[in-house]
């Protein structure tokens, strides 16, 4: 991609002060990639048998911009709606 975009990120996480020590699937970052139709994504990933989370906001206004799949390991990936440029 020509503009510095990519349809991957990484994010790099701490959680302070944990209940219970890092086990596996919960001392990591995560993978998160975006789609441009999010609720056709979580549909199709949904109607395709993966675990899907709900979909899920981080502002006052009720949008709603991410959810999370599941992998067979446990670990998760968040699938993020592509801002607006």
């Amino acid at each position: 991609m020509g503009d510095g975009e990519s349809d991957f990120e990484l994010e790099l996480t701490y959680n302070y002060d944990p209940a219970s020590p890092y086990t596996l699937r919960n001392g990591y970052g995560h993978l998160a990639v975006y789609v441009d139709d999010l609720e056709k994504a979580h549909k199709e990933h949904q109607d395709t048998g993966y675990c899907v989370g709900p979909l899920k906001g981080l502002s006052d206004d009720g949008k709603k911009n991410y959810y999370f799949l599941t992998d067979p390991d446990g670990y998760q990936i968040e699938v993020m709606r592509r801002p607006k440029e």
